[in-house]
């Protein structure tokens, strides 16, 4: 059986898996939303920064020609939805 590391996560979410999705949606939502409340100081709009960087490193995974960088640990990964969140801002 593979090994769920983030780059199997993230090639199953390129891939439009839900399960996967979910899965850094669930790793990643607080973290994002935690720091777009940083930025806001609005929980209301933290959360809607946080969805449309969540949507925009979703539908930018497509593009994604590289998912080996995301390699067995999630700091990749961490910095992928985070770059997202800030190009959104």
């Amino acid at each position: 059986m593979k090994e769920n590391t983030e780059q199997n996560w993230v090639e199953k979410a390129k891939q439009g898996e839900p399960a996967a999705i979910a899965e850094l949606y669930r790793r990643y939502w607080r973290a994002t939303r935690a720091t777009a409340y940083g930025v806001t100081g609005d929980l209301s709009l933290a959360e809607d920064a946080a969805s449309e960087a969540f949507y925009a490193a979703l539908d930018g995974l497509q593009g994604l020609k590289d998912t080996q960088r995301f390699g067995k640990t999630n700091a990749n990964t961490k910095i992928y939805f985070f770059t997202n969140f800030v190009q959104w801002l």
